[in-house]
């Protein structure tokens, strides 16, 4: 099971991030009306809470390799579902920025979350 998730976490990673970098003025946009409503990003969060849960549950490998960059990015995903579930309110934070601020932070996190992606990708093929 854990070299799937493994390969799911990498290439959706890449996805994301090859997304977030390209298309960064127009996710800036998007999470800017989903930041002043957090209400509306409920499902989100939702969502994210139980992708979270399935990574934690199904890759919690605490090994002193590239492995362990999985079991941080699931735990990372259920610690920010749970912080915006429970605080929804810290969306609000993010709101007042300008586009092109938030555009710059999408981008460089979506370059950053596809070589993270590129790279769990690449040594789940070599297992």
């Amino acid at each position: 099971m854990s070299p799937d998730i493994e390969l799911i976490c990498g290439v959706a990673l890449m996805v994301f991030g090859l997304s977030y970098a390209a298309n960064a003025a127009f996710w800036a946009g998007g999470f800017k009306k989903l930041m002043g409503e957090p209400a509306i990003a409920f499902p989100t969060f939702l969502l994210l809470l139980i992708c979270g849960m399935l990574m934690v549950l199904g890759h919690n490998l605490w090994v002193p390799n590239w492995r362990v960059v999985v079991t941080v990015v699931g735990w990372a995903m259920l610690i920010k579902a749970i912080g915006f579930l429970l605080f929804p309110g810290m969306m609000r934070v993010y709101a007042g920025w300008p586009d092109a601020r938030l555009a710059l932070l999408l981008r460089v996190g979506g370059v950053t979350w596809f070589i993270v992606g590129g790279v769990i990708t690449y040594f789940s093929l070599r297992i």
